[in-house]
This record gives C-alpha cells, structure tokens and sequence, in this order.
C-alpha cells in the first residue's frame, strides 16, 4: 500500500507508479482465507490450551526428575522454547541433544522450539507429552550415571547464532 497525506499523494494521480508485486492478489486472498479459518475455529484459545499443557507438562517433568532448575520450557503458551543450561560438567546443548534424540526416538520430531497450530490435537498434545516423560528418564539416568555423552548418539548439538 502506498498512502500519505494529500498533497504528498497528490502527484501520483498524474504518473505511472508501479512495483514489483502491485497487481498481485493470491497472496492477500490466502491471508484473508486464514484469517477466516483462524476466527471460525478460534484459534488464539486452541493454541494457547494445547501450548499450555505442553509446557505445563514439561515443567512438571522437570521437577519431578529434578532437573528444574537447569531444564525449563520458556516462552509463551503458542511457542515455547525448551531451554538447557550447564550442569554437572555436562553444557546446556549436550543435556538438549540427549534429550532432543530421546524425543525423536519416540516419534517426536523436536528441535526444541514449539509452534502449536489449528492442526494439533488433543492426542498429538498428549503424544508429545508422553514422549517428555521418556525423555526426561533418559536424561536423569544419564545425570546420575554420569553417562550424558556415552548415550547420545551423535555430536551435540551446537549453536547457530553467537554474538560477535
């Protein structure tokens, strides 16, 4: 859109102003159909329910295999971020990657930021949390065995931002 006042307009009722993508309209159209869908099926109370029982549960989880205080799921209900800090000789990315691999182990694709959507049920909500609980065994076991990096299966994980 192109607007200012008046007389700053003005001169555009007398010459050609074009750009790039002027004329095209499927894209406004699709944002106004999701727009749509987004009213009709209430999507702000959907997404911010389903987030909330995920980091609801992740932070029980959490405290119940007494890794609070190094484990948290932050951010907002509709998109959480899992976050691991250092503990006991072991970094913050490599308690997420053995964490990160047990979620996937059990069918959880998990990077450890969570986007909820229309399309999350109560049954992929529940599926997730189930894979927590799994997941937040494997990491005490590790804790307690000092076994972290022996049961991770890969390279951990690695920042992809850094400061300069």
């Amino acid at each position: 859109i192109v607007a200012g006042k008046a007389e700053c307009m003005e001169p555009f009722e007398e010459s050609f102003f074009s750009f790039t993508f002027g004329g095209e309209t499927a894209s406004r159209a699709a944002a106004m159909a999701t727009l749509d869908v987004m009213e009709r099926e209430d999507y702000w109370a959907h997404v911010w329910k389903q987030g909330g029982k995920l980091q609801a549960a992740f932070r029980a989880f959490a405290k119940e295999y007494d890794v609070a205080s190094f484990a948290d799921c932050g951010g907002m209900a509709p998109w959480t971020v899992a976050i691991f800090t250092d503990h006991a000789g072991w970094t913050g990315l490599q308690l997420k990657t053995l964490f990160q691999q047990e979620m996937i182990r059990h069918g959880i694709l998990f990077s450890g930021s969570q986007f909820i959507s229309l399309a999350h049920s109560d049954e992929d909500v529940q599926r997730t949390i189930d894979a927590y609980r799994e997941a937040f065994k494997v990491l005490r076991f590790a804790l307690d065995c000092q076994a972290v990096g022996a049961l991770a299966l890969g390279k951990p994980i690695e920042l992809v931002f850094r400061r300069a």
